[in-house]
């Protein structure tokens, strides 16, 4: 009988690689704005506000098959739930009554391509 396998999710490293066979355990993100104008009257009450250029950050943790994350994964950029996000940090947990996990720190900027980001 071949192997049943239900919850795989597969992430995509950078251009060239691609990994298969992590089970995403917790997603978190939070949005800013990166840029906020205020205009003040003489007196100096605001008057005024604007609003732009939402900002997204957050984390992935992630039990790999392998317990192994590709090298290149640093810097390059994975797709998730139809967002383009950037990998900026990689911390490994490992406990002894426990599998080992991997949080990637995420990135996504609202008028600038993951793909180009630093």
């Amino acid at each position: 009988m071949a192997a049943i396998t239900k919850g795989t999710v597969a992430f995509s490293f950078g251009i060239d690689a691609t990994y298969v066979g992590g089970t995403v355990t917790s997603f978190s993100v939070s949005e800013e704005f990166g840029n906020i104008g205020e205009i003040r009257d003489e007196d100096g009450t605001m008057i005024s506000k604007r609003y732009d250029d939402v900002r997204k950050s957050g984390s992935i943790t992630v039990l790999l098959e392998d317990a192994t994350v590709p090298s290149e994964a640093l810097g390059s950029t994975f797709t998730y739930d139809g967002v383009v996000y950037y990998i900026d940090g990689i911390s490994e947990s490992r406990t002894n009554e426990g599998y080992a996990e991997f949080t990637f720190n995420i990135k996504e900027y609202e008028n600038c391509s993951s793909v180009t980001t630093p």
